[in-house]
């Protein structure tokens, strides 16, 4: 490191740790594409092949740059302690959206068992969306107070 905190060219070099982490990463990873070869077959391989060949490329054609964008805006519109609760928030409410999407647009169901949705999702979603939110508001809140006290100290 220099003097800045930054890494300097010279101190690219990992540690144990990183490569311990590679070894275990990799072997997980291995299994789950031993598992996933052994158990799926002709046209359910080559369906989960294009899933995962789309969902990457959704991925990084559309999300990543949403959000990036929607980063560097709110990083810009938001005072500095509103800044990480606020992106928090964002990343917590897309996460919670997208796993409720297949149930709340009707996806999944089935007729004869209905113990596959067995909540009303639409409610569930505002109610843990309200609970996100209202921990954005209280912790940028908290900081915001923070930082005037120190500023005015």
């Amino acid at each position: 490191m220099n003097g800045s905190g930054d890494p300097s060219p010279a101190d690219n070099t990992y540690g144990a740790r990183f490569w311990v982490g590679v070894v275990i990463g990799g072997a997980v990873m291995a299994y789950g594409a031993i598992g996933l070869i052994r158990n799926l077959s002709g046209d359910a391989l080559v369906s989960w092949g294009l899933f995962f060949i789309g969902a990457d490329l959704l991925h990084d054609s559309l999300f990543a740059p949403a959000a990036f964008l929607a980063g560097a805006v709110l990083a810009r519109l938001l005072p500095v302690p509103w800044r990480t609760p606020v992106m928090a928030g964002c990343i917590i409410s897309a996460s919670v959206l997208l796993v409720v999407l297949p149930p709340l647009i009707g996806l999944g169901g089935n007729p004869g068992n209905p113990t596959l949705h067995p909540i009303d999702y639409t409610t569930s979603t505002i109610t843990a969306l309200a609970i996100v939110w209202g921990a954005v508001g209280a912790v940028s809140l908290v900081a915001a107070r923070g930082e005037r006290r120190s500023s005015s100290s």
